[in-house]
């Protein structure tokens, strides 16, 4: 399987979107990924690995997260339409329709309200 971009970031309710693993794994801290922070998503609800790992340099090494699509994909697509439309209630952003817009509309309304 391939990843499906965006990648959908839950952290804790509040929702970040990004337009590239690369992106993302810049965006995203390390101690927030150690601490369990975060939950990531492709845009088809499959839950994403986030990993820290060590970059070494000449003069000193650093911490950076990668994003990985786990082997075994497991779809999380109904978790990930309930923590959209909780989002975008709590902004305000739908009100009665979010019962009727699946996971694409959704990712699509919360890329519109982010960008």
């Amino acid at each position: 399987m391939k990843l499906k971009l965006p990648i959908i970031i839950d952290e804790n309710g509040d929702i970040s979107v990004y337009s590239s693993r690369e992106e993302a794994q810049v965006n995203l801290e390390p101690v927030d990924v150690l601490n369990n922070e975060y939950l990531a998503y492709d845009a088809d609800g499959h839950l994403l690995q986030l990993v820290v790992i060590k970059k070494k340099g000449i003069l000193f090494s650093r911490e950076m997260v990668e994003i990985n699509y786990p082997d075994i994909s497991v779809d999380h697509a109904d978790e990930l339409v309930e923590k959209l439309k909780n989002y975008l209630e709590k902004t305000g952003n739908i009100v009665n329709e979010g019962s009727e817009l699946n996971l694409s509309q959704l990712v699509t309304k919360v890329e519109k309200y982010l960008a």
